[in-house]
């Protein structure tokens, strides 16, 4: 019958290539049985109604492994026979110290192993794995994916397998996805999924593509690493089963888990491709539930007992780190002054873009001369003739970092127009030079601005002088903040000459961090890092955030 199939096949078929016969079923010989214990809480996890915590820092859990044999009948008996490797796995959170395989001698192996930020569900897992000849691990033992670095690429061969039963954990925190020691600012599971569902999730702005979120539990710690942006990619709708239309995601609504991949955008923290449940009136919600029936409201918290703003002064805006546990959280600035900006820029206009500064003074009573001597320094001043005058010891060390860059520069532009490689190498010839242009500019820039007598450089407090009728040298710190209003506050025009003269009682918004190219071009003749707050702006909302003084 097999015959006559396989030449009604070839009959059939204009180009046959051949008749299989049917293929062998994969046999397995064996498999590997796990067992946890943990040093702390050792009851909690075994049931979803007792979770363990999220443990942010790690925790460690003694595994277990057991090989096994499986007999022709699917028995299975332990084996002690077996001499391999095998690669620990997860299925949420950060497995470290993974990334060098395991050794089992006589069928078993003890591991401590650090388990951080496991949520939800868990389940560990362990693969057989052999020495990959064109990629050698060293002394012969089998490399491993490293779990807790997301961009690792190893892919190991696996045989047999086992897993452990459900480890269950408490949901994360907004702060369980925020809080990070890199200093890239990202996220620990970056390219990673996430479910956000402890804590009280509380939405604070609402934008066309997405909404923020901060966590009100977390207030008593002064908001740190509280807040989240929920990239919606369209305007947060809630779309009802009842024939309710579908509207906005408002401010002040309650969210009761958040699920998604984690992403950087430009530096910002974000989960994308979300979906959410909100915190209905009506029932005890469930995450990913659709809602009730019937009319279906959102249990919300007034607006006026929101989180309060993070004031932002030049303390904190100087320092990377102490930025990014605010990042998408409501801040705000306050007494600042509109300064120039370089219109020609590309977007400026369009998204209403604009820089304005924050002077500090140890005396209150300096603080209009402060202002002054540093919107000179700086060639931010409004008045013309105060742009002119003779070179600053800031300008003329800023000066200098430019010259030691350019021949760098020129070194780049000559590569570019000379190399005779491949296009590839070519290309990487272009890269390492452009390094090289960074590394001249901020080795200059360190050794000019930040490593001197003064412990903060002379950027965030310029070298002291003494205003007229003062008794002592003033001392003054700054910032600049970079604002966005969008077009929510068209009454508003950054490009009028009055807009210079303007001051700000306040200024508040949400604070997100961007590529920091959108400041070249902020003043002319000075890089942005120089002069931005590290990347970050402040995401005006509406009308209500900005309070111009009257004069």
């Amino acid at each position: 019958m097999r015959r006559l199939f396989c030449f009604w096949m070839g009959v059939m078929a204009i180009a046959s290539a051949a008749c299989y016969s049917p293929v062998e079923p994969p046999t397995i010989s064996g498999d590997f049985v796990i067992s946890l214990s943990f040093q702390q809480n050792p009851d909690l996890g075994k049931s979803a109604d007792k979770p363990r915590p999220v443990a942010r820092l790690g925790e460690i859990a003694q595994i277990d492994i057991q090989a096994r044999k499986l007999a022709p009948d699917g028995t299975a008996s332990n084996n002690d026979a077996y001499d391999g490797y095998i690669c620990l796995y997860s299925s949420r959170g950060l497995l470290e110290g993974t990334g060098k395989a395991v050794k089992l001698s006589n069928g078993r192996a003890q591991v401590p192993l650090r388990i951080r930020l496991a949520f939800g569900k868990v389940t560990l897992w362990v693969g057989e794995v052999k020495d990959d000849p064109t990629n050698p691990g060293p002394n012969g033992v089998p490399i491993c994916p490293d779990n807790a670095n997301p961009q690792d690429k190893t892919r190991p061969s696996v045989g047999q397998s086992g897993s452990s039963a459900p480890i269950f954990y408490q949901l994360l925190s907004v702060a369980d996805l925020q809080e990070t020691d890199a200093s890239s600012g990202d996220s620990p599971l970056y390219k990673r999924q996430a479910v956000l569902g402890s804590g009280k999730m509380v939405v604070t702005a609402v934008t066309n593509n997405g909404f923020y979120i901060s966590d009100m539990n977390a207030v008593a710690t002064g908001l740190k690493y509280a807040s989240a942006f929920i990239f919606t990619f369209s305007a947060p709708n809630l779309a009802f089963e009842d024939g309710e239309a579908p509207r906005l995601l408002e401010v002040g609504e309650l969210i009761h888990c958040i699920q998604g991949g984690v992403d950087e955008f430009s530096g910002h923290t974000q989960l994308t491709f979300p979906s959410f449940t909100p915190i209905w009136k009506t029932s005890t919600p469930e995450c990913g539930k659709p809602p009730p029936q019937g009319k279906n409201e959102i249990q919300r918290i007034p607006v006026d007992q929101l989180p309060p703003p993070i004031e932002i002064a030049s303390d904190i805006l100087w320092t990377r780190s102490k930025m990014e546990p605010y990042e998408s959280a409501i801040v705000e600035v306050k007494n600042t002054v509109a300064i120039p900006f370089s219109q020609s820029q590309d977007g400026w206009q369009e998204f209403r873009q604009w820089p304005v500064l924050m002077v500090e003074a140890d005396r209150p009573e300096d603080r209009a001369a402060c202002e002054n001597y540093i919107r000179t320094e700086l060639m931010l001043h409004n008045d013309p003739a105060k742009n002119d005058l003779a070179k600053s010891t800031y300008r003329t060390g800023l000066k200098a970092c430019f010259d030691a860059r350019k021949p760098a520069e020129d070194a780049c532009t000559k590569t570019r127009s000379t190399c005779t490689k491949e296009a590839t190498a070519c290309e990487a010839d272009l890269t390492a030079c452009k390094q090289k242009v960074v590394d001249t500019w901020y080795t200059c820039f360190f050794d000019e601005r930040f490593r001197t007598t003064e412990p903060k450089g002379l950027f965030p407090r310029l070298e002291a002088f003494t205003p007229q009728g003062a008794q002592a040298p003033a001392v003054c710190r700054y910032g600049i903040m970079l604002v966005i209003s969008n077009a929510t506050v068209p009454e508003l025009d950054v490009t009028t000459q009055e807009h210079l003269t303007r001051r700000f009682t306040r200024i508040r918004g949400v604070l997100q961090q961007t590529k920091a190219s959108s400041y070249y071009g902020l003043v002319n003749d000075q890089y942005p890092d120089e002069l931005s707050n590290n990347g970050y702006v402040i995401l005006v909302r509406n009308s209500d955030d900005i309070v111009v003084e009257k004069k």
